[in-house]
């Protein structure tokens, strides 16, 4: 069944994204006028930036990574980039740290050498999967695990609680670094460089409703979904107020945005004599699973800008070019990396729009990593790890 998402968020205290005086580290905390629904807040301050971008600097923060039994026994994972040094390895809420040297590297691959106990007890310990589980052939009943196709699903924490967060220094760069093209929003860009408050509209499927964050599965360290994040980084950068509409609807296709546009614009703006000044349209994941044509999914986008633009054409567009599924799941299909081209193609045909591109990050991503390690659903829903490259992702095609 799908749900719809709908908020409001007013960033009266800019999200509360305060640096330390070292300038190193977030206080993260939505709560501003949220509903119950999104999980809460993290009111302690993270020791780190979780939105530095993956291509700067030399030091990795928090990569999720599920450890694995290889054939000679040993539990092991990927990690992005080969470590020159690791710092820290934490469980995903980040509350418990385990001692480095229980940890060997080989290339980017990271060995754990001393799994204790058995899978009963392994969150008293270092987490860890059986390729059973991993198929989702085990852990029904104590990890609320499901079976879709040939691998384990939950939108619950089952997946998230077996992934380990690694911090490491690293030589290698990151080569899929998104363009500026801030630029082309010429509108938004004039209102939060003079300091004018904005309304911003956040359209599209599951993964734009916010799924699944932390603070979505309402469990440490409530990292709080991407389209609350990235307001709270412009309300942070412009001392302005960033107020956020949500419509975005879980399972929702592109088809489905457009048969549903102008109502949530009704709803939420036009009753209220209000106008979105920058729209985010998230849509590619559902119409890849429901193999839906490229021509067929620009033309519906399309006619989602034309609606937009219609009742309010001041409006500045972003289009979330969707990140890719589980390689091995059967949501991953050969249409959702057509989408990306016919976006661009979108670009040039309306003004005053830009794409940000996920789908060129996941595919890289992708190339070192599992879908174990980088989505809480392990089907199409992004933990935290993903979540934070959409934000600065977001935030590095809008702004210098």
């Amino acid at each position: 069944m799908k749900s719809k998402t709908i908020k409001s968020i007013s960033m009266m205290v800019m999200f509360a994204f305060l640096c330390f005086a070292q300038g190193c580290g977030f206080i993260i905390n939505d709560k501003n006028e949220q509903n119950s629904s999104d999980g809460g807040q993290l009111e302690e301050p993270m020791a780190y930036d979780p939105f530095k971008p993956i291509w700067e600097g030399d030091i990795v923060y928090n990569e999720t990574v599920v450890l694995m039994e290889d054939a000679e026994g040993n539990y092991t994972g990927n990690l992005v980039f080969a470590p020159t040094e690791i710092i820290s390895i934490k469980n995903y809420t980040l509350e418990k740290e385990f001692d480095t040297k229980r940890f060997a590297m080989d290339g980017n691959k990271i060995i754990c050498t001393d799994i204790i106990g058995d899978e009963s007890d392994r969150f008293d310990d270092i987490p860890f999967m059986t390729e059973a589980m991993a198929r989702g052939d085990e852990g029904h009943d104590e990890f609320g695990l499901d079976k879709m196709g040939n691998v384990c699903f939950t939108e619950g924490i089952g997946v998230v609680l077996h992934q380990i967060a690694v911090t490491y220094r690293h030589v290698e760069k990151w080569d899929i670094v998104p363009t500026y093209a801030g630029d082309k929003l010429t509108n938004f860009k004039e209102l939060v460089e003079s300091g004018t408050d904005v309304e911003m509209f956040l359209f599209g499927d599951s993964i734009t409703s916010g799924c699944n964050s932390s603070a979505f599965l309402n469990t440490e360290p409530y990292l709080p979904k991407w389209g609350d994040a990235v307001a709270g980084l412009i309300g942070k950068k412009y001392s302005i107020n960033v107020t956020t509409i949500n419509g975005s609807e879980i399972g929702g296709t592109s088809a489905d945005g457009l048969g549903n546009i102008n109502i949530q614009l009704q709803k939420h703006y036009l009753r209220a004599d209000k106008a979105p000044d920058i729209a985010f349209i998230g849509y590619g994941m559902n119409d890849g699973s429901g193999h839906v044509s490229a021509a067929k999914y620009k033309a519906n986008v399309q006619g989602i800008i034309d609606a937009i633009r219609t009742e309010f054409p001041a409006c500045d567009i972003v289009l979330m070019s969707t990140m890719l599924a589980n390689p091995i799941a059967p949501q991953y299909t050969e249409e959702t990396p057509t989408y990306l081209a016919k976006l661009k193609e979108l670009c040039e045909e309306n003004e005053r729009t830009v794409v940000v591109d996920m789908t060129s990050f996941s595919a890289e991503l992708y190339k070192t990593k599992k879908g174990l390690d980088v989505l809480a659903n392990n089907v199409n829903h992004p933990s935290d790890f993903m979540v934070r490259a959409y934000v600065y992702n977001v935030m590095a095609t809008l702004f210098k």
